[in-house]
Parts: structure tokens; C-alpha cells; sequence
């Protein structure tokens, strides 16, 4: 039996440890073979020493030449492992994040309190691929196929990559949350997938026969993938970067909005709209969390403080670039997957109107629409008057009182000479009185008390803003305005 020297010994040590990557009682297995076989190749050598020198030509001898009963024993160990050897890879890569991307889909939960991961099925189907694609290689069903597995594993290693960055700011949270709450792992479970993915990708290197054509495939996945992240979610970035310009008092506003003027993202301008210091959302977008909604996590801490947007000024340039008001568009939906289950998403019922009673018609309101709308009207030729009745009726499709309000534009000249609300099916003619009393009395009525009250006062030249509460929970409130002018 040949003699090895010291430094052969540590050198075959580090080789074991360098070429096998695997975990677990089958891992040592493979190893042991391994071993077994580079002694039997040494055994074949002239000499009765092995030093260094003769370890590394036969180290050399079986990289170069990839003898089957190295490369078959390296597959079997590595589906092994891969299939039943490692439990975590399979929670974490697999299993965990498509039950966690279902529970998004369906609740919105961190869409609602940070940022919306899913923002359309497009970025579902990306989301998805990650699992899937875990899935396929500790299966080893393209073993044989060493292009087609280096496109998978780099395409899913760079999405879950850019999701575990993401969340990687909320770690501290998540792990409280994990503690106290045990909802933590929602959070995690990106990161944990990235780790996975990453892992996951190793051992299908290490298994297929040409890891050079493994390589080329790799890069082609990344490629793959840095262009689906680019195209769906650089329209938004580009507009997340300018309108923070575009808000500012600096020379640049200007520039930034003649060029979302020329390109931009109406959507995520429009979300942009329902947050900052007078939005009722915490939550944003991707492009929106990028660019600066994660520092929301370390106000938790006092570590540095966020200033939010100035919501008045968002929807400025989104008027200025649209040329629409913000309000004339439906409110962002978070719901998605809700929807297809027939139900809306509980979250969005409890809103926090913040305007109710206020001065302004401000933000459309979740779930809340003009549901009925018939005008009525007769010209008398002898008074050379024209009245008018304009009936409206409100529907709440959520299940909380929600406050209806909206702007009226009167004929020139024209007033308001009647204003009748429908109580219990009855309807109740309203007084007139100066504008002070009756926006003082609607707002103990509305507001404090939370019975039935309706309120019309002038807004600006011929436009007046109407508004009622409560529009009760899967209900209606119907009302009717006469309309005088000359």
C-alpha cells in the first residue's frame, strides 16, 4: 500500500471539501467513495510515496477525463440529497413561498402595510417561477439537459434575489413579529427563498455533465431575468424618480414633469396620490418601497425619520401630467385575488377617511359609488327660470359607514333651492341656513352623532359640494337637489 505524505493528506482534505458541496449523511457517503477512488488510481502509480506532486496529476487525471463511476456516484448523491436528504431546501424553496405568494395574492397583507410585492399577475408569474423552478431542479428532471439547468437556476436565483433585498429591510420587524406574533415568517420567507434558491443552484452545478454549457446557461438566465425585472418595473422607477424632483421647490420640477410628461407610469403615479401626509395608506409599490418606502422600517426604531410625501403636491403633478384629476380615476384596487373568490379584500374596510366632514371632496373612497343618477327639469317662459331635480343615490359595497361626497357645477347664475334626503324610505326636506351653522351642525350630526345628515354649501363660482353620512354598510342613501337658474 503507498505511503501518503503529510501534505498529500491535507491536500486531498481540501479537494474533498472544495469539490463536494453537499450536507448530510449522503454527502459523507459520497465522499468516502470519492476517496476510495482516488486511492485506488493512486495504488496504479509508480513509486512506493504519495507527495504532493503525484496527488495533484491525479486530481487532474479525473477532472480532465470525468470517469462515469465518478460522475454517476456524484448525480446519485446529489438527487439524493436534493430529494430526500434536505428538508429545509425543499420548506424554504419550494413549499413556503408558494404558500406565501397564495396568501398575498389572495389578503394583500403586506401590500396594505408596506409595500405590494404583486402588483399584477405579471409580477405573480415571476414570483412563481421561483418555487417552480426549485422544484424542477431538486427533481433533476433536466439532469441531462446542462444548458437548460444553468438558465433555471440563474433566472430564479435573480428574482429571488431582488425580492430578498426588498425585504431585507424588514428583517429586524420580521423577526419580532416571528417571536411575538409568529407572522414573521411571511416576511422572511424572501429571504429565506433567496438562501435556498442560491443553495439549490449549487448542487445542480455540481451534478450536471457539462458545467461549462451549465455556465452559459446561467448567464443567459440572468440576462433572462434582469430584463423581466427591467420591464416591469422600470417604467415605475422612472416615475418614482422624477416625481420626487417634480415635488420639490427646486429648478428641477419643472424638468422632471415635462419628462414624466413625455414617458411615465399612470399607475403607480395615481398610488402615489393616496399616500404620503394625507393618503390613508401606508403602503406602495415596489418602485415606491426602492426609492425610499423602506425607511418606514427603521422608524419603528427612531433610527432615522421618513418624511412622507406631500400628497397635495403629488396630485398636482398628476393633474399637470395626465391633465386629469386624480379623484376622476378609480382608487388603486388592492384586492387582486380577492376578486376572483368573489369577495373583496378585508382590509380595504377599515379605510381612515381622514376628510370626513372636511372642506374638501379630496380622495375617492373604497367601495363607494354613484349608483343611480336622473336629472329632471322644466323651463318656464313666463318667469324666463329654469328648475331643475337632480336625484342621486349612493352605494356602500363595503362594511363600514363610509361619507359620500362630491362637486356639483351649477348653471351661471343658478343656486341650490332644495335639498331633499330619503330617512328609512321618507324623505325629509333640509333647511337653509348660513354657512358656518349648517357645516357646524352637519359635523356634530355626521361626525359625533352619525345620524343621517346631507350638507350643500358653496365651494367656488357656480360649484357647490354636497355631502351626506352615513352611506350605511351594503347599503344606499339617496338624495335630490333643486336646481334653480335664470
Amino acid at each position: 500500500m503507498k505511503h501518503w505524505t503529510t501534505q498529500a493528506e491535507r491536500r486531498l482534505a481540501e479537494f474533498l471539501q472544495e469539490r463536494v458541496a453537499l450536507t448530510g449523511e449522503g454527502a459523507e457517503v459520497f465522499k468516502r467513495e470519492m476517496r476510495s477512488h482516488i486511492y485506488e488510481e493512486a495504488e496504479r502509480t509508480d513509486g512506493e510515496d504519495i507527495n504532493l506532486m503525484k496527488l495533484e496529476n491525479i486530481l487532474g487525471r479525473l477532472g480532465l477525463d470525468h470517469s462515469s463511476k465518478f460522475k454517476s456516484a456524484e448525480k446519485r448523491i446529489a438527487l439524493r440529497g436534493g430529494q430526500f436528504g434536505n428538508f429545509r431546501l425543499w420548506a424554504f424553496g419550494v413549499v413556503v413561498p408558494l404558500i406565501v405568494l397564495i396568501f398575498e395574492i389572495i389578503s394583500s397583507f403586506c401590500g396594505s402595510a408596506f409595500f405590494d410585492p404583486v402588483p399584477s399577475w405579471w409580477h405573480a408569474a415571476l414570483i412563481a417561477t421561483v418555487p417552480l423552478t426549485n422544484y424542477f431542479l431538486m427533481r433533476g428532471i433536466f439532469i441531462e439537459r446542462s444548458r437548460i439547468e444553468g438558465v433555471a437556476a440563474g433566472f430564479a436565483l435573480i428574482v429571488a434575489s431582488f425580492y430578498g433585498l426588498m425585504f431585507l429591510p424588514l428583517i429586524v420587524l420580521s423577526l419580532l413579529a416571528l417571536l411575538l406574533l409568529g407572522l414573521g415568517i411571511l416576511s422572511l420567507s424572501p429571504i429565506l427563498a433567496a438562501l435556498s434558491t442560491w443553495r439549490i443552484g449549487r448542487i445542480a452545478r455540481m451534478r450536471v455533465t457539462d458545467p461549462q454549457r451549465y455556465t452559459s446557461g446561467w448567464h443567459m438566465g440572468v440576462a433572462a431575468a434582469l430584463t423581466a425585472i427591467v420591464l416591469l418595473e422600470g417604467p415605475s422607477v422612472w416615475t418614482r424618480a422624477n416625481l420626487l424632483n417634480a415635488v420639490s421647490e427646486e429648478e428641477e420640477s419643472a424638468t422632471a414633469i415635462a419628462r414624466l410628461r413625455v414617458f411615465h407610469s399612470e399607475s403607480s403615479l395615481l398610488k402615489a396620490c393616496y399616500e404620503g401626509n394625507r393618503g390613508f395608506s401606508t403602503g406602495t409599490d415596489i418602485s415606491g418601497w426602492i426609492l425610499g418606502g423602506w425607511k418606514i422600517a427603521t422608524e419603528v426604531f427612531d433610527v432615522e425619520s421618513n418624511e412622507p410625501l406631500d400628497s397635495e403636491r403629488v396630485r398636482s403633478v398628476f393633474f399637470r401630467v395626465t391633465g386629469k384629476p386624480f379623484n376622476s380615476l378609480q382608487v388603486p384596487d388592492l384586492s387582486r385575488g380577492a376578486n376572483l373568490l368573489g369577495r373583496s379584500n378585508p382590509l380595504d374596510d377599515f379605510e381612515f377617511d381622514e376628510n370626513l366632514g372636511g372642506d374638501d371632496v379630496a380622495m375617492r373612497v373604497r367601495h363607494l359609488d354613484l349608483a343611480q343618477s336622473r336629472f329632471d327639469g322644466h323651463l318656464d317662459p313666463v318667469s324666463q327660470l329654469g328648475y331643475g331635480e337632480w336625484t342621486m343615490v349612493f352605494r356602500n359595497r363595503s362594511s363600514t359607514a363610509k361619507e359620500a361626497r362630491c362637486q356639483v357645477r351649477l348653471p351661471h347664475g343658478g343656486h341650490v333651492s332644495r335639498l331633499t334626503l330619503w330617512v328609512n324610505g321618507e324623505p325629509r326636506e333640509a333647511a337653509f341656513n348660513s354657512i358656518s351653522k349648517v357645516k357646524a351642525a352637519y359635523r356634530a350630526v355626521a361626525v359625533v352623532q352619525r345620524q343621517d345628515p346631507v350638507l350643500v354649501n358653496v365651494s367656488g363660482p357656480d360649484t357647490v359640494m354636497v355631502q351626506c353620512f352615513p352611506v350605511p354598510p351594503q347599503g344606499e342613501m339617496k338624495i335630490r337637489l333643486g336646481i334653480t337658474a335664470p
